[in-house]
Order: C-alpha cells, then structure tokens, then sequence
C-alpha cells in the first residue's frame, strides 16, 4: 500500500510528494546510490496508501493528455524574452518563469510560489517558499538534479486556501494534480508552471564535479562567457570555472534518474503554462537577441491563458507553432522511451494493449533499440557504484571522439 514497491523498481523520482501527503509523517529521504529516495518507517506506517495514490513515478497514463500524447494540449505557442535586461543575463533561457513569478506576487494574484534558491547540493534539495518580499537573486536557472516538493505539498495541505505558484518538471506536475485530486483542493488555486525536461539527475552528478575542484555552486549552465545555450560552471568562492557544454549533454546518460528512460512528457502537457528553451531557426523580431536566450512557452489552460495576457507587455513576443516546438525539441524522440517501458515491463504502469497512434510499428520493432536501452542502463548502474574515474574517461572519450 506505500511506496516502496515504486523504489525497489527504480521508479522513483525523488520528488518528496510522497513524505508531503503522509498522515504519519513516517517517510524520510534516505540518499543511496546517489539519490535521496524514500524510505518508509513500517512500524509507524498505516497503510493508508496516500503516497502510493499521489506517486507520479508509478504510471504515466498518457491517455489522460488528448490530443497528441507527446504534445498534449495548447491554446497559443510563443517564442518570448523578458524585457527587463538585468533578469534576462540571469536567466538560463528568456527569463519568463522567474519574471511571471514575480509579477505575480507582487501584485498579490497569488500569495506565494515554491521555488528554488541553491546552486549548492552537498545536501537535498527543497523548494522553499517565496513572497513579493523575498530576494530572488539566486532563484533563475536550471537545476537538472531532483528537487523535493515535500515542503509545498504540506503547505498546500495546510493552507488549503491559500492561491500557489508551484513550478517544475512534468513528473511534479502531474503528482501535484494527483494531490489535488486526492485531498479535493481548489484547483483554481494553484498556477502549475511546467518546465520542459530532457531528464533530471542523481546528486552523483553534483559528487562527479567535486572531483574535479571543490566547487561551492554548480551551475548547469550559464550564459556566461559564449552566451545561450550555456556553458558549464564550477564555482569556488566567487570565481568561476567554465567547463564545455558537451560535459551538461553527456553526462545525462551516466546520471539521469532511471525514471526518465519511460517519461513521455517532455514538454509538460499537464502545466498551465510549459516553458522551456527555443531551439526553433524561425526570424524573431528585431528587439529579441537569440544569444541573450530566448523561451519557448506553451499556453494550455485558459488559467495559463489569462496569466500571460495580463503581462504580456513584459516581454517581446512572437506566436510560433505547435508544429515548430515539436520539431525543434525532437520530440519524436521520445517514442521510444514508451518502448523502453515495454521493456521495463508494465511496472511503467502504461495502459495495457494501448499502443499510441504517435509510436509507430517500426520503432517497436527496432532491434537496436534494446542494445541501447541496454547500455544506458549500464552506463547508470557505473555512476551509481561511484566508479567516477571509469565514468569520466568515458565522458572524455565521447568528447574526444
């Protein structure tokens, strides 16, 4: 009835929702092989089965999404950069969740957001919540490590009236909308911000850079010193060291959580509003510098609709298709990810005999797609017995070459 059956098949994100909703609070996060996973306490455990319920790691049921399963739902696509210049340097991208975020606050829409302020992750780590008082210096930017959300659940669940901005990956997502749904809350309460996501990671990451210089904050990209996309950075003690981006793209496949071989959902369909990077070739207006960083935004939720209307004139804009995110995020891809799954077994929790119209007979049927899944899972399994010199020559060599 918990979630240890979700743990023991490598299914867990490490998104903390499950500590959030337990009556008992007799779940801990426990780091292992890299990951702080949940642990439950059986003797102080009910079996009441509310992590279990709200676990987004269990299932994907794609079915839920319409329309296209790796596209879902949009109203209006947007190519868009802040205005505020100060913002933008700071930004990974366009600068849009944290200034949304801000604006908001500011003028009281919502009460508060969950964000995230640490490029430090010698320990887990949290959201913390943030007013219009709050200093959002260190809030923009990517992590690619897991975040735990355990903190916001238990506020949403304590303050049930109160009007939240909850932002991350699809898996949060849909968790959030699983609690939601369980404790019967308002959903109109709650501005879901959903990030695009090409795979989260262990902290063995953060331990993988360590070895290099005992870095205080790691910066998984940074538009410093060659502008957008970003650069690598270690950090010690203000000064910072760049590393090549190739290092961000080829360690994913040594330190990305196992989950993420299955997920289907890169552009977080179930979000109000999905930001991510614009990585399409179309002209953009005159006013917009594609080195500063831009964001690709999908609006999906007449919410999400009314949100960014109301601030529209923060940013410089242009309106793009669905059809452009799709090619340029090289969603197909993730087709075979559901193939993946059926490697994994149902323990995905896919639909059973439902086969999406979006993945095709000859991508089930390719035969190099086992030696892949394969060999992920061995390049995984290094980085989680900590064999980091087998792991960095291997990172190397695939520069190298």
């Amino acid at each position: 009835m918990n979630i240890s059956s979700v743990t023991k098949n490598n299914l867990c994100v490490s998104c903390g929702l499950c500590a959030g909703v337990c009556p008992k609070q007799c779940i801990a996060s426990v780091f292992e092989s890299g990951s702080y996973l949940p642990t439950v306490d059986e003797n102080s455990c009910v079996n009441c089965g509310l992590c279990h319920r709200v676990c987004p790691g269990k299932s994907d049921d794609f079915t839920a999404s319409g329309d296209n399963i790796f596209f879902g739902h949009a109203i209006k696509c947007f190519a868009a950069q802040v205005k505020d210049k100060k913002l933008l340097a700071q930004s990974t991208s366009g600068g849009l969740v944290t200034a949304l975020t801000k604006n908001l606050l500011r003028d009281k829409i919502y009460d508060a957001a969950f964000l995230v302020d640490t490029y430090n992750h010698d320990a887990e780590t949290f959201t913390r919540r943030f007013d219009a008082e709050s200093d959002f210096a260190d809030v923009p930017k990517s992590r690619y490590v897991t975040v735990n959300h355990s903190r916001a659940v238990r506020y949403m669940l304590d303050n049930p009236d109160a009007k939240l901005i909850l932002v991350g990956t699809s898996c949060f997502v849909r968790g959030i909308l699983n609690v939601i749904k369980q404790f019967k809350l308002n959903r109109d309460n709650y501005f879901l911000a959903g990030l695009f996501c090409d795979k989260t990671m262990t902290y063995n990451v953060w331990r993988y850079f360590r070895q290099f210089a005992a870095a205080d904050k790691l910066h998984f990209r940074t538009k410093e010193p060659n502008g957008w996309p970003g650069e690598v950075a270690l950090e010690i003690d203000g000064k910072k060291i760049f590393l090549p981006r190739q290092f961000r793209m080829q360690m994913k496949d040594f330190f990305c959580v196992e989950r993420c071989l299955y997920c289907l959902d890169k552009l977080n369909r179930f979000a109000d509003i999905s930001f991510g990077d614009n990585y399409g070739d179309a002209p953009l207006p005159a006013q917009m510098d594609r080195r500063e960083g831009t964001s690709t935004l999908i609006v999906r939720t007449q919410r999400g609709e009314k949100i960014f209307d109301g601030y529209r004139d923060e940013f410089f804009t242009r309106e793009i298709s669905p059809e452009e995110i799709y090619k340029s995020q090289h969603v197909d891809v993730r087709s075979k990810n559901f193939v993946f799954g059926e490697y994994k077994s149902a323990q995905v929790g896919y639909p059973i005999n439902v086969v999406p119209p979006e993945v095709s007979f000859a991508v089930r049927e390719n035969s190099n797609l086992r030696r892949e899944y394969e060999s992920l899972l061995v390049k995984q399994r290094m980085s989680r017995e900590n064999f980091f010199p087998n792991v960095a020559a291997e990172i190397w060599r695939m520069i190298i070459s």
